[in-house]
């Protein structure tokens, strides 16, 4: 890809590497230091809270062939959406409309998976720079290996290369100590074969190979009945959950009434897309929420945002 792409999308990417992180930041800007007195240490999650009395339900709310992630609004309230080696935009109403194609648009290979985020433009902390607002991030997992940048025109450019890496996870962090960095993760044999086989402590969901823990996001201070959570359901032949390809929706009121709040982190199966929400202060709990259609196969973000009206 052209020079130029990396000097205007690539500031401030942090690397997961095995269990461990690596950093490149603009204008000479450092990884944020642990807060004095943190531990490295998660809080435990105590054994599964009782449940509501009726579990909301993710429902399709919008027909997306070989669908694999959704990302957060952009500033014109439709989300970016991830499928089938393509991007496209998707709002209220109507179908999902194709972005980022023709000359110097964006395509990767069909089948895998692509994970992509969205800028926020917010400020890196320690950076003298910020993520231009709403310019895509995806996943390159073919042989060009790395993190492919989609700035708000529809033109896309290669900012990173990860040779050798296998690229699994991409996420800005608008909420924790990397200060609105973006978080890319790469596969770990042993750390993956724990997480599907096990999940979070004393869950209700699923383990296993490709049916397991798939998809997260935190629930923001300002959700409210009017907001709505969407998740990709990809068709997968063969698998136990085929999927759908479908864009899923669960309203705010279900998830207030389910007992869903501010801070909480909701976390998604694979298959079958139930999910549970875990609340930390000096312990964890965690409650199970709401369940998928069953033939449904979760992939990417859950994305938490105002409904799509």
């Amino acid at each position: 890809m052209p020079a130029r792409a990396g000097r205007r999308f690539g500031p401030a990417v942090i690397l997961g590497l095995a269990l461990g992180l690596a950093s490149t930041a603009c204008s000479g800007g450092s990884p944020p230091a642990a807060p004095a007195g943190a531990s490295s240490s998660a809080p435990a999650v105590s054994s599964a809270a009782a449940g509501p009395v009726v579990l909301a339900r993710w429902t399709p709310f919008r027909h997306v062939r070989a669908v694999v992630d959704l990302t957060q609004p952009r500033q014109d309230g439709r989300l970016t959406v991830a499928a089938a080696g393509r991007l496209a935009l998707l709002g209220g109403a109507g179908q999902a409309v194709p972005f980022a194609q023709g000359n110097g648009g964006y395509s990767t290979t069909p089948g895998t998976e692509p994970y992509i985020a969205l800028a926020s433009g917010a400020a890196v902390a320690g950076a003298s720079c910020a993520f231009t607002r709403d310019t895509v991030y995806a996943l390159e997992p073919g042989k060009q290996r790395g993190v492919i940048a989609v700035n708000p025109q529809g033109q896309a450019g290669q900012v990173v290369s990860l040779p050798g890496v296998s690229p699994t996870g991409i996420v800005f962090d608008d909420t924790g100590r990397f200060g609105h960095r973006l978080l890319v993760t790469q596969y770990h044999e042993r750390f993956t074969r724990y997480r599907k086989e096990h999940g979070p402590s004393g869950s209700p969901l699923p383990s296993g190979g490709d049916i397991g823990v798939e998809s997260a996001a935190f629930v923001p201070a300002d959700f409210t009945r009017d907001w709505g959570a969407y998740l990709a359901d990809r068709v997968s032949p063969g698998n136990p959950h085929p999927g759908t390809d479908s864009v899923l929706a669960l309203s705010g009121a279900d998830l207030l009434i389910a007992g869903v709040a501010p801070g909480d982190l909701l976390v998604a199966s694979e298959g079958g897309a139930q999910t549970v929400a875990v609340r930390c202060a000096a312990t964890c709990t965690l409650r199970h929420v709401a369940d998928g259609p069953a033939p449904s196969h979760a992939e990417g973000h859950i994305v938490i945002a105002p409904a799509l009206q």
